[in-house]
């Protein structure tokens, strides 16, 4: 994989490309430029009234699609895990688009909720020297 880059974003710079599967986008008259993709931890949460997992059908159509939606949106799944007794579910993924992130996530937004996070590779971030 190598090592993690932050996500870097320039006003004014080559336009993002338009998302028109999300009809609700704000318009703004600031555009942004994609220039690096970012890692992002994602850890998503149901409770046993949401959770799909005994219901088989209910299981593919969710937790079991997600990884194909991802990657037909176009995110690198870095990698996925699931803590069945907890209900929790935690990716790392690589995206310069927010809202192509929101797309993949479809299949699973409405079991439950997702606190998403950008995070940098530690041993690379060691290596920068601190601001003195």
């Amino acid at each position: 994989m190598g090592v993690a880059r932050q996500c870097h974003f320039e006003m004014g710079k080559t336009p993002l490309k338009p998302a028109p599967r999300l009809p609700h986008r704000l318009k703004s008259d600031h555009q942004l430029t994609k220039v690096d993709p970012v890692l992002l931890h994602i850890k998503h949460h149901h409770d046993p009234t949401t959770c799909p997992g005994g219901d088989e059908e209910r299981r593919q159509a969710t937790f079991g699609s997600l990884l194909p939606a991802l990657e037909t949106a176009g995110i690198t799944v870095v990698g996925a895990w699931t803590d069945p007794p907890a209900h929790d579910f935690f990716l790392i993924v690589e995206t310069d688009s927010y809202e192509d992130l929101l797309e993949g996530m479809r299949p699973i937004i409405p079991a439950g909720s997702a606190i998403i996070q950008p995070v940098v590779d530690m041993r690379a971030r060691m290596q920068v020297p601190t601001a003195n």
